[in-house]
């Protein structure tokens, strides 16, 4: 349970970044000359980058999971009210060294020092520690067709499309700390080896994701993707996963426990996002469709998500607005098949994978359905307001939600569990509004909050003592 709540955990920073980075490309764009770089240096078929990234970030939770643990008396005590601080630095040095006129070498090294101080909504805290984040190495090599390919190993980041399945390598929280900054992604190993030939992208790799020591699921993971980019803005892509191995469980409907439920199990994913009308640049479709199956334990599931978004440029502030249906299938009782959706290492932040703002720890993209709205402002060049909403509901009524979601909270390791199905499909409605300022070109202050509204099937759960999950934090942001 560890492991996948800490993955799914919320990167509320995500947002703020990607805002940024936008921002400081329309800055670097009218500058008349960008000012040099000090970590950059530069020698005859070199190149040495270093940096420096860090964050800290004070958060606070009141009724955390609804306030169940007062409707159902746990295990041990639980305070559902409470505030800490987290934070973390990441020293990193990434090189280029020519190998001819058509090929390189290239690598990187990273380190994370992480810390929690106090108790985080997990009920762990006081606690971190300092990791090895990247350790890899390539070659590039382009031929005079056009034709390049690019063999890489070692802690590195990988991501199919938008992150639907795999993205999120890394394990954050607990005896690391920093359980929402989340600043580890890296795979322990990610091989990787890619051939490009004009917009056509080839992709195969093998896959052993860092999780904690305590949760370790020993979990590999091998396939072949391949992407097509007719344009800057569109792209389309199809990725087949196989699980070689893991000790994860799954889930079957009422309450099944399926041990090494995951090893074995097959994924065919795929993915586009398209400005199809040139008479409306600014609008986007996007979707992406998955089917799981494996005959060893008679899996056989489907998730997946529509999306549709627009920028009015020309109206004050710059809105952009979104609307997503995202649908992860849950296991129907009435059957012998097991319909439930393995959400793998899916990319947890709000702009991303999240369903829900606070629900989004509760709710792992597994049995679920959710409508999603954003919206999207340019205050200032410095300044960004966004706000999301999310109604949550279950895909199969009586069948898990989470890994143990439904009537009766447990703990294990100190963190809620939530066990069994819902009778009644509406789960929760999710707020969730952000605020970011860039201080400096490396500096962003970023505050937030998340209003968690339970459904009826929850508060029928709960015979009606559920509570509104509020949740808000400030943070801090160095990205050099």
């Amino acid at each position: 349970m560890r492991r996948a709540a800490l993955r799914r955990s919320a990167r509320r920073l995500t947002a703020a970044f990607a805002a940024a980075a936008v921002m400081l490309g329309c800055a670097g764009a009218r500058a008349q000359q960008a000012p040099a770089d000090p970590l950059l240096f530069t020698g005859d078929g070199w190149r040495l980058k270093l940096g420096l990234d860090g964050a800290v970030q004070t958060s606070g939770e009141i009724n955390s999971w609804w306030n169940l643990t007062d409707a159902f008396p746990p295990a041990t005590p639980y305070n559902p009210d409470m505030s800490w601080t987290e934070g973390y630095l990441k020293p990193s040095a990434k090189f280029n060294i020519a190998a001819g006129p058509q090929a390189e070498l290239y690598g990187g090294l990273a380190a994370v020092a992480s810390y929690t101080w106090g108790t985080d909504v997990f009920d762990a805290g006081n606690t971190g520690a300092v990791t090895l984040e990247n350790a890899y190495g390539g070659f590039r090599y382009t031929a005079s067709t056009g034709l390049s390919l690019d063999l890489s190993a070692g802690k590195q980041d990988y991501q199919i499309g938008s992150g639907m399945l795999i993205q999120m390598g890394g394990g954050n929280g607990y005896e690391r700390g920093a359980l929402l900054l989340s600043p580890r992604s890296a795979w322990d190993m990610a091989a990787i080896a890619r051939e490009k030939v004009g917009g056509l992208t080839l992709e195969q790799f093998y896959l052993n994701p860092s999780e904690l020591e305590s949760g370790d699921s020993l979990t590999e993971i091998a396939g072949a993707h391949a992407r097509y980019d007719w344009s800057e803005k569109d792209y389309a892509g199809l990725a087949y996963i196989n699980v070689i191995k893991s000790n994860y469980p799954s889930l079957a409907a009422p309450l099944t426990i399926i041990p090494d439920g995951r090893e074995g199990m097959n994924v065919l994913h795929g993915y586009f996002r398209t400005q199809p009308f040139a008479s409306l640049p600014t609008l986007w479709l996007a979707g992406d469709l998955a089917h799981e199956w494996n005959e060893r334990i008679d899996q056989s599931a489907w998730g997946g998500q529509a999306e549709i978004g627009y920028t009015a440029a020309a109206l004050p502030f710059t809105p952009t607005f979104s609307y997503a249906f995202r649908y992860f299938s849950g296991d129907d009782p009435s059957t012998a098949q097991n319909e439930r959706f393995d959400s793998l290492f899916y990319e947890g932040s709000p702009s991303g994978w999240a369903t829900g703002g606070n629900a989004s720890l509760a709710f792992y993209n597994s049995n679920i359905m959710a409508h999603s709205f954003a919206l999207g402002l340019v205050i200032t060049e410095q300044d960004f307001v966004s706000a999301r909403y999310w109604h949550v509901m279950a895909a199969q009524e009586n069948s898990p939600i989470q890994f143990g979601q439904g009537a009766e909270v447990t703990f294990e390791n100190g963190a809620p569990i939530i066990i069994v199905g819902v009778q009644n499909p509406n789960l929760s409605d999710d707020f969730y509004l952000e605020y970011t300022r860039i201080l400096t070109p490396n500096l962003f202050l970023t505050a937030g909050g998340a209003l968690s509204l339970p459904g009826q099937g929850l508060r029928d759960a709960a015979k009606g003592l559920a509570e509104n999950w509020w949740g808000g934090y400030v943070n801090l942001t160095l990205n050099y």
